[in-house]
């Protein structure tokens, strides 16, 4: 979580950076997260019984994802 500063104060400059490391990795995994949302099966809400399944189909989401990018940088 990034830092937040107090009212009518300044976050000192160790604090800014910080927030902006958060905030690159944070932009970074959001962008993951929407290219794995491409697959419908994630993207809508699960209906099944066996809430199990939800973690295997989206390590399998994120399985075709990093696929289709290591068969992008073998091109």
């Amino acid at each position: 979580m990034p830092c937040k500063h107090k009212k009518n104060q300044e976050l000192p400059p160790e604090q800014e950076e910080y927030n902006r490391w958060v905030s690159k990795i944070r932009v970074k995994v959001e962008h993951i997260i929407a290219k794995v949302k491409i697959f419908r099966k994630v993207k809508e809400k699960f209906r099944g019984r066996l809430f199990a399944r939800e973690d295997k189909v989206m390590a399998i989401a994120c399985g075709l994802h990093n696929l289709k990018l290591k068969a992008k940088w073998a091109i």
